[in-house]
Protein backbone atom coordinates (compact mmCIF):
# COMPACT_ATOMS: atom_id res chain seq x y z
CA UNK A 1 0.00 0.00 0.00
CA UNK A 2 2.22 2.24 0.41
CA UNK A 3 3.67 2.18 -3.43
CA UNK A 4 0.61 2.34 -4.45
CA UNK A 5 -1.13 5.20 -2.24
CA UNK A 6 2.14 7.24 -2.53
CA UNK A 7 2.42 6.45 -6.58
CA UNK A 8 5.72 4.96 -6.20
CA UNK A 9 7.84 2.72 -8.00
CA UNK A 10 9.33 0.23 -6.04
CA UNK A 11 12.13 0.16 -3.63
CA UNK A 12 15.81 0.12 -5.19
CA UNK A 13 17.02 -3.57 -5.00
CA UNK A 14 19.55 -2.54 -3.50
CA UNK A 15 18.21 -0.46 -1.04
CA UNK A 16 19.59 -1.29 3.00
CA UNK A 17 17.41 -0.32 6.00
CA UNK A 18 14.34 -0.83 4.43
CA UNK A 19 11.73 -0.22 7.66
CA UNK A 20 7.45 -0.15 7.08
CA UNK A 21 5.24 0.60 9.93
CA UNK A 22 1.85 0.65 10.18
CA UNK A 23 -0.20 3.04 12.08
CA UNK A 24 -3.50 3.44 12.93
CA UNK A 25 -7.19 2.30 13.64
CA UNK A 26 -10.18 0.64 11.92
CA UNK A 27 -11.00 4.00 10.55
CA UNK A 28 -7.71 5.01 9.83
CA UNK A 29 -4.21 3.51 8.45
CA UNK A 30 -0.84 5.08 7.51
CA UNK A 31 2.41 3.79 6.89
CA UNK A 32 6.20 5.27 7.29
CA UNK A 33 8.45 3.69 5.74
CA UNK A 34 12.44 4.24 5.12
CA UNK A 35 15.30 3.00 2.90
CA UNK A 36 19.14 4.00 2.51
CA UNK A 37 20.35 3.64 -1.36
CA UNK A 38 22.52 5.12 -3.10
CA UNK A 39 22.30 8.38 -4.83
CA UNK A 40 21.83 7.01 -8.37
CA UNK A 41 19.38 4.31 -6.90
CA UNK A 42 17.38 7.23 -5.20
CA UNK A 43 17.11 9.56 -8.65
CA UNK A 44 16.17 6.13 -10.58
CA UNK A 45 13.46 5.44 -8.03
CA UNK A 46 12.13 9.11 -8.57
CA UNK A 47 12.42 8.41 -12.24
CA UNK A 48 10.18 5.72 -12.31
CA UNK A 49 7.50 6.81 -9.94
CA UNK A 50 4.50 8.20 -11.02
CA UNK A 51 4.26 10.17 -7.90
CA UNK A 52 6.68 12.36 -8.41
CA UNK A 53 5.09 13.63 -11.57
CA UNK A 54 2.66 16.07 -9.75
CA UNK A 55 4.87 17.00 -7.36
CA UNK A 56 4.83 19.96 -4.74
CA UNK A 57 8.62 20.35 -3.58
CA UNK A 58 10.46 22.71 -0.34
CA UNK A 59 13.63 22.34 0.65
CA UNK A 60 14.11 21.96 4.34
CA UNK A 61 17.68 21.87 4.64
CA UNK A 62 20.92 22.36 2.53
CA UNK A 63 20.41 18.36 2.65
CA UNK A 64 17.27 17.67 2.95
CA UNK A 65 14.04 17.81 0.47
CA UNK A 66 10.68 17.37 1.55
CA UNK A 67 7.80 16.44 -1.51
CA UNK A 68 4.35 16.68 -1.00
CA UNK A 69 2.73 13.62 -3.75
CA UNK A 70 -0.71 13.61 -5.23
CA UNK A 71 -1.94 10.17 -3.40
CA UNK A 72 -3.52 7.31 -5.06
CA UNK A 73 -6.30 4.94 -4.73
CA UNK A 74 -8.01 6.98 -2.26
CA UNK A 75 -5.75 7.74 0.16
CA UNK A 76 -5.45 11.19 1.32
CA UNK A 77 -1.96 11.95 2.07
CA UNK A 78 1.52 11.23 0.55
CA UNK A 79 5.01 12.59 1.81
CA UNK A 80 8.29 11.71 0.82
CA UNK A 81 11.39 13.46 2.58
CA UNK A 82 15.20 12.61 1.02
CA UNK A 83 17.87 13.44 3.02
CA UNK A 84 20.88 13.80 -0.07
CA UNK A 85 23.52 13.60 2.50
CA UNK A 86 22.65 9.87 3.97
CA UNK A 87 20.86 9.21 1.25
CA UNK A 88 17.98 7.86 2.84
CA UNK A 89 14.36 8.43 1.96
CA UNK A 90 11.74 8.45 4.48
CA UNK A 91 7.77 7.92 3.12
CA UNK A 92 4.63 8.68 4.98
CA UNK A 93 1.13 7.62 3.15
CA UNK A 94 -2.75 7.90 5.13
CA UNK A 95 -5.86 7.20 4.10
CA UNK A 96 -8.99 8.29 6.30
Amino acid sequence: LVLEWGRLAPFPANATNVIIETEGSSLTRSFCASFVATEQDIQDWIKYSPGFNEVVSEKLSDSKVWYSIVPGSGANKAEVTIDNILNKVEIYVSWG
